[in-house]
């Protein structure tokens, strides 16, 4: 089985926007999973989000938030 990922970098990201930002993606690309994530201030913040546009994992590290994928697409 294959999951094609897109990644989508922000400025700043909250979890309204993170919604807004991957649905073109979404529809572009037909990924499976987006990743949206921001580094603001030297602060890191990743969402996991699906096709439907639900919140699959927030995390604050970069570390986190791939442990978090793997975990997702072993499911």
């Amino acid at each position: 089985r294959s999951f094609l990922v897109g990644f989508k970098l922000e400025n700043s990201l909250t979890k309204r926007s993170a919604v807004q930002i991957t649905k073109d993606l979404f529809e572009e690309s037909k990924c499976d999973l987006v990743i949206a994530n921001s580094v603001s201030k030297g602060k890191y913040n990743g969402y996991i989000l699906d096709k439907k546009g639900s919140f699959l994992a927030h995390e604050k590290t970069k570390k986190a938030i791939a442990a978090k994928l793997i975990k997702v697409i072993k499911e």
